[in-house]
């Protein structure tokens, strides 16, 4: 379906078209329930994994250390996302260009 209809969000955008508004609203609010409950899930997974191991580290610096974890990946990923196509446009224009122009390996005329 994606293919047919190449749009955002698609999972919450064909539950609304295809089948009802209230529908994909509820599975809206699903997606975004699900997505938030994660997170302190995580955090007790690892803290249950750690404290497993020793109980040298105490539960509120587990915490922080994995909220502060989730904040620097999360923050570094958009800024990632989207610095990485201008980049590749840059790379790919200026090589375009310097091939072009007639740098790199010069061809003696036979193969």
């Amino acid at each position: 379906m994606v293919t047919y209809l190449p749009i955002s969000s698609p999972f919450i955008r064909f539950a609304s078209r295809y089948v009802d508004e209230a529908f994909g609203m509820a599975a809206g609010w699903n997606f975004f329930v699900f997505e938030a409950a994660m997170v302190p899930f995580e955090i007790t997974a690892c803290s249950m994994i750690i404290n497993y191991w020793s109980d040298a580290v105490p539960v509120a610096a587990i915490i922080v250390i994995v909220l502060v974890l989730f904040v620097c990946v999360s923050s570094s990923a958009v800024v990632t996302l989207a610095v990485s196509p201008i980049l590749i446009r840059d790379i790919l224009d200026s090589s375009t260009s310097l091939r072009f122009s007639g740098t790199g390996k010069q061809s003696s005329g036979s193969p």
